[in-house]
């Protein structure tokens, strides 16, 4: 398994991005444990969009691990 495997991973996507199809996302959560999956209601431009709420989950998400 590579190393990056166990590495800390949190996905701000938008909906209508096809990055993370919606078949791959219960996979992407089961294979990467302490996966964090956060959609919204957006296309490309998902921080521009959502900086209000995507903001304190990304700080959050890197207090919890540390970075």
């Amino acid at each position: 398994m590579a190393a990056h495997a166990h590495a800390a991973h949190a996905h701000r996507l938008g909906r209508r991005r096809p990055v993370l199809p919606r078949p791959r996302r219960a996979r992407y959560l089961r294979d990467v444990p302490g996966a964090e999956l956060h959609l919204f209601d957006t296309g490309h431009f998902a921080l521009e969009d959502h900086l209000p709420e995507i903001a304190p989950l990304m700080a959050g998400f890197l207090d919890r691990v540390g970075a």
